[in-house]
């Protein structure tokens, strides 16, 4: 049975009690005390949720259990003084005495037994000897027994910890333990269970970890800050970020003082279930005491200020590492361009990654992959295939590096290049799995080439894997953009029959295909599939197709589907209908449509005003919504010259890159650049901003009175 840890309240901060000396009082959440004289190195895998050993301790500590804030022995001064450090140099049957640890006497008439095969084996046998034959032995706990019968009475307490410390099997470190514990002449010590708790977290067991501190107390041993540091880390590593909490508590409690590696797994815990005022609260209360963090506490803010989406703190606390005079490593540099990238601060990330080569610190196949994401997010493909031939010469590359690059393949429409790399992939050993086969489909589908796209559709489903919403979307868009259109109506007849529920991206696959469809007959035949996904998105697209649209009833009809779909998908369905109602329906109706969309707060931010420049931003729309924002807008301009307005002194388009999902793949910049041609306009491609369209306010003014007559009347009432 589990221990019922007593938990506090974790969103106060607590007094602490009067410290003693050589220890600074620190104001935390938990009346925590830390020792300023602890230093302690980690390992650097934090991504895997490593914490490592502790290198050293206080030099005031206690080697013995102690009372009061005694500090205790780190877990590798209790191996190393228990010579486990040395096992390498011992020879069979050499002994090594520590008058704190009793020793069981030997006879000399127990000097040899029958091991494994009827061998002789000495009485006093080598670790290795134990260590290779446990190895092999059957990971039960009758099995290990059968075993150690051969052994009993020659084994001291530090063979048995130094046994456990080295087995890579904790089920098989578990049935020696639990024989140990049957052994009436063996007594067992707190550098045995924490050891045997030691390797229960290298296997993440957490259930057993609270096992064996359960029999550990009931055998009146008490838990050391060892102890309780090595079931923090466990419980963190096992995502029971409570049970973490509450063992902390009870470390508090039993006033046992942290560490350096427990403070940064509790600040990791607290980033974990969103308690991030506790992390920061505590960060900077142990900061105020004279602790100086490390490494992995550096990369653990950093990842914690990142996944809270604070990213100028994550910034701040990365330069403050470097600031103190710690290099970071390839794990904080990954941690910090992954959080710059997913920001959607693209340049800044890259300038990371090139501070990180100028370091010195070596990128790994994870940076690759995340560099390959944000060159993909920036539409710098062509740069970001440049990195990876430049980087690959050096680096073994997993599945997730394909996949990242194959996927900037399939944003790009390079189809052979695409290939090449799958080819590559399998002849390094590594198997295409779902996201490689969805990749794969999804840059067959965008090329029109079904044939190839069903193919790669049935490997994912050879493979044995689910075919998924995403997988049945981009086989229907590749029948789609081939115009086969009843095959598209009989692949999403088998989704539905597969208990696959149509998503909001096949509705925008729909729409566009509406859009892209030549005869009635075409147009019937995917109406049937919309109904099929959604019936009030069908009447929608019935509505905006009426002779006389009545807007209020499109507004509530609207407003009925948004509510029942993810925000994010918004934007995405009103430029197709968009989309679709500038090529194909009434253009006036275009305008009154985003209008509404406008007022439904669908649309923010679309047009800017300050006493210097007014701006148009189009980066996030598709090329038929974009076609009628900037005809309103400039409707909008030519309205207030007509009422006599000052105009500013600049006026800006934002154009961006133009890759809506499962909209059109032609950058905005080019089709608003060519309208404006047309148009006569003074609009110029900005030299300073990449991706936007500029001209002066009097050029502005003296193009909209003189081609007034030329451009489309917008009426929006």
């Amino acid at each position: 049975m589990a221990l019922a840890p007593k938990y506090l309240d974790h969103g106060s901060c607590m007094p602490v009690h009067p410290s003693r000396p050589g220890q600074v009082a620190v104001f935390t959440r938990t009346r925590l005390r830390v020792s300023c004289s602890s230093s302690t190195l980690h390992n650097e895998e934090i991504a895997q949720g490593e914490i490592p050993r502790r290198i050293s301790s206080s030099k005031n500590g206690s080697e013995s259990q102690g009372t009061g804030g005694e500090q205790h022995k780190t877990l590798q001064d209790q191996l190393r003084m228990l010579n486990l450090n040395s096992m390498s140099k011992r020879g069979s049957g050499t002994r090594f005495v520590n008058m704190e640890t009793p020793v069981k006497s030997r006879s000399r008439s127990d000097s040899l037994t029958k091991g494994r095969g009827g061998k002789a084996l000495s009485r006093a046998p080598s670790f290795q000897q134990v260590l290779d034959i446990l190895k092999g032995a059957n990971e039960s706990e009758e099995g290990v027994a059968l075993v150690m019968k051969h052994f009993e009475g020659s084994l001291n307490p530090y063979d048995v910890v130094a046994i456990l410390n080295t087995l890579k099997s904790w089920k098989v470190a578990l049935s020696l333990f639990k024989w140990l514990q049957a052994e009436q002449n063996f007594n067992l010590n707190i550098y045995t269970y924490n050891v045997m708790l030691k390797v229960l977290r290298r296997g993440q067991q957490w259930e057993l970890s609270q096992q064996i501190a359960e029999d550990m107390i009931n055998a009146g041993i008490r838990p050391d800050n060892i102890t309780y540091s090595t079931l923090i880390s466990c419980a963190n590593r096992c995502n029971y970020q409570d049970a973490a909490m509450a063992w902390f508590d009870r470390m508090h409690d039993a006033q046992c003082v942290p560490d350096a590696v427990t403070y940064s797994t509790m600040i990791d815990v607290y980033g974990k279930v969103g308690k991030y005022d506790e992390a920061v609260a505590l960060y900077e209360s142990v900061k105020k005491s004279g602790w100086k963090p490390d490494k992995v506490t550096y990369g653990t803010m950093v990842r914690l200020f990142g996944r809270a989406g604070y990213i100028s703190a994550a910034v701040s606390i990365f330069d403050e590492m470097k600031g103190s005079g710690i290099q970071p490593g390839s794990v904080v540099y990954n941690i910090m361009i992954s959080c710059l990238g997913r920001a959607g601060r693209m340049g800044h990330a890259l300038k990371v990654f090139q501070e990180m080569k100028q370091a010195g610190v070596k990128p790994n196949a994870v940076t690759l992959s995340t560099v390959m994401e944000i060159y993909s997010r920036s539409g710098k493909v062509m740069e970001g295939l440049g990195i990876f031939h430049h980087m690959r010469q050096d680096l073994a590359c997993d599945i997730i590096v394909y996949n990242a690059v194959i996927k900037m393949c399939r944003e790009a429409g390079l189809v052979p290049e695409a290939e090449q790399y799958l080819r590559e992939m399998v002849e390094y050993g590594h198997q295409p799995n779902d996201w490689t086969y969805r990749n794969m489909i999804s840059l067959y589908a965008k090329n029109g080439m079904a044939v190839e796209a069903q193919r790669m559709f049935s490997q994912l489903v050879e493979a044995g894997y689910q075919p998924d919403v995403m997988s049945y979307t981009s086989l229907l868009q590749g029948y789609g953009n081939a115009k086969d259109y009843e095959k598209v109506q009989e692949i999403l007849h088998e989704m539905v029959s597969a208990n696959c529920a149509p998503d909001e991206r096949l509705w925008c696959v729909i729409l566009n295909l509406l859009d892209a469809c030549d005869t009635d007959v075409e147009f019937e035949i995917l109406r049937s599939c919309l109904r099929m996904c959604n019936p009030t998105m069908d009447n929608i697209v019935g509505h905006i197709f009426e002779e006389n649209l009545v807007l209020k009833k499109l507004g509530d009809g609207l407003q009925s589907l948004l509510s029942d779909m993810a925000e994010e998908a918004h934007k995405p369905i009103c430029n197709s209908l968009l989309q679709l109602i500038w090529h194909k329906g009434d253009r006036n109706y275009a305008f009154k449509l985003l209008s509404l969309f406008c007022s439904s707060g669908v649309y923010t931010g679309l047009q800017t005003k300050s006493s210097i420049m007014w701006s148009l931003h189009l980066k996030s729309l598709s090329t038929g919504a974009a076609h009628c924002a900037l005809l309103s807008w400039l409707s909008s301009v030519r309205y207030a010259i007509q009422e006599g307005q000052e105009l500013p002194s600049r006026f800006m388009i934002e154009t961006g890159v133009g890759n809506q999902l499962n909209a059109d793949e032609l950058r905005l910049v080019v089709v608003i650049s060519s309208l404006l041609k047309e148009f006569t306009s003074p609009f110029i491609e900005c030299v300073d901003r990449k991706d936007w369209l500029e001209a002066s306010g009097v050029d502005v003014r003296q193009w909209l009175e003189t081609a007034a007559p030329y451009l489309p009347r917008v009426d929006t009432n």
